[in-house]
């Protein structure tokens, strides 16, 4: 995991512009979907029970991965929202519904109501997720990667350029 922060950090950190979605963000969600090709293509080459090595292998890409996503989605500087983990976006949505100063028109609120999509789209994509392993498990390797080169796509067509 610290190596995909660091490979993304490496990417996102070289270009501090206060574009809302810059194209290094971009460039790093493209670098972690060619480490997701690499992992789906080893699992799929060692099958649904692999042997210790092969498994720490898998483990060691996906990690990788997700360093590459937290780096990037920091670099968004979007408060309270992680990608690799739900529990701290859920202690931040816990938290700014128990404040007792919130009404619904302030910013908190709207940030709040940010979060709970987040973390809807979170179970949905667990739920999504356990019906496909269970389906098939070629469409769990697969399904990550294209939500990814989707996010890819939509960021390249959306925000194609950076502010110069």
């Amino acid at each position: 995991f610290l190596g995909g922060a660091a490979v993304g950090a490496s990417i996102v950190e070289r270009d501090r512009s206060e574009d809302l979605w810059p194209r290094v963000v971009t460039l790093a969600l493209a670098v972690e979907s060619v480490i997701l090709c690499v992992f789906a293509a080893g699992w799929q080459s060692v099958g649904e029970t692999p042997t210790a090595f092969p498994l720490a292998i898998l483990i060691a890409l996906s990690a990788l991965a997700m360093g590459v996503q937290s780096a990037a989605v920091r670099r968004l500087e979007v408060s309270g929202i992680a990608t690799t983990y739900i529990t701290g976006t859920l202690t931040q949505l816990v938290a700014r519904f128990m404040r007792p100063t919130l009404q619904s028109g302030d910013d908190r609120s709207r940030h709040g109501m940010l979060l709970v999509a987040v973390w809807a789209v979170y179970f949905g994509g667990a739920a999504a997720a356990a019906i496909d392993l269970r389906l098939s498990s070629l469409v769990a390797r697969v399904l990550p990667i294209a939500v990814i080169l989707c996010v890819v796509a939509i960021a390249a067509i959306v925000f194609p350029r950076a502010r110069t």
